[in-house]
């Protein structure tokens, strides 16, 4: 059984740039017509409107092309939140040297 996601989970899928992510604006539940195309949609079976969080870009997908970006996402910001402070003390250390 394919996942359901939610408006505002943040996901990610794969595209032809590569691994893309971004946050879910709006499920359909019935088919849409969307930039030229056809995307068939139903309860069951939902396309989900994700937008990107490079480029804003606005993609359509259905459930089993996304996977939700839990641990990922908290990692990162675990990652970045370390890198900050190893630049905020390189930075103080060259500064007091000076």
């Amino acid at each position: 059984m394919t996942r359901r996601f939610s408006v505002g989970d943040h996901v990610t899928w794969n595209s032809e740039a590569g691994q893309v992510s971004g946050k879910i604006v709006k499920v359909h539940l019935k088919t849409i017509d969307y930039k030229g195309y056809t995307h068939h949609a139903s309860k069951e079976d939902p396309q989900y409107e994700i937008k990107s969080d490079k480029t804003d870009h606005i993609a359509l997908h259905k459930g089993f092309e996304v996977a939700a970006v839990v641990v990922d996402f908290f990692f990162a910001r675990a990652k970045a939140a370390k890198h900050h402070r190893l630049n905020h003390e390189i930075l103080k250390r060259a500064t007091d040297a000076a």
